[in-house]
């Protein structure tokens, strides 16, 4: 049976023995939760958007470079993170972009006559919600599918909730949390429950890493080879 944010709690409160600590508990469930997100890229935190494109351009306000740079809605309450990838399909011939730095993409001429397929994307995540541009700006009106990896949004009042954790190794919460809990109370058992949490935890991670029985494709990176970045995706792309 699946835990929820109050059983959570619960069994870590009973573990550590510090049954009124209710409000620390749900902060540091929270907190964990968010930890997780930013330093792993859990598929459970992912999500698949969708963003339409043309050649009118976007419609963030960038003072610089005004209508190249479009709006990210991504869920609401969440905190983008990064993207994992950017792709787009036209006629059944699948186009995946490379990613740059937004001082990269500032040294991009940006003149006449450049509209193309676009084969980079730059994410700029200083605005809230995030922006992102495309280059070469594209020729065509295209939907592009963006899978970005988010922060999930905190549980109000945790100890009390019935919502189920988005992370899926609820024991590794568990004892994680115990630890946190008996750090906070000076309990001696606090080092080794913190201990056994970690290894909970890269067990984990090996299992959803494992790439053992998966092909892996090397390519050259299209920002060192210019051979392979000078040319448009059609002429890269075999139809």
């Amino acid at each position: 049976m699946a835990l929820t944010y109050a059983s959570i709690i619960a069994d870590a409160k009973q573990i550590a023995k510090c049954p009124g600590f209710d409000p620390q508990a749900g902060d540091f469930l929270n907190e964990l939760l968010s930890t997780l997100s930013q330093t792993y890229d859990f598929p459970e935190a992912q999500q698949l958007m969708q963003l339409p494109i043309g050649p009118n351009g976007g419609t963030a306000p960038s003072p610089s470079q005004p209508f190249q740079w479009y709006i990210l809605n991504i869920p609401t309450g969440t905190t983008y993170l990064r993207t994992k990838e950017v792709f787009y399909n036209v006629q059944g011939t699948i186009f995946f972009l490379n990613e740059l730095r937004k001082d990269q993409y500032d040294q991009l001429f940006q003149g006449a006559g450049i509209s193309n397929y676009p084969y980079w994307y730059c994410p700029d995540q200083t605005p809230v919600p995030p922006w992102m541009a495309f280059y070469p700006p594209p020729n065509i009106n295209l939907n592009l599918f963006i899978r970005v990896q988010y922060q999930p949004a905190d549980v109000a009042s945790p100890s009390s909730s019935t919502a189920q954790p988005w992370f899926r190794n609820r024991r590794y919460l568990v004892t994680r949390l115990a630890a946190d809990l008996m750090q906070l109370t000076g309990d001696q058992r606090a080092q080794a429950f913190a201990a056994d949490a970690a290894q909970q935890l890269d067990k984990y991670l090996m299992k959803l890493d494992d790439q053992d029985n998966v092909a892996t494709r090397v390519k050259l990176d299209p920002l060192m080879f210019r051979a392979i970045q000078k040319l448009p995706p059609t002429k890269t792309t075999g139809f």
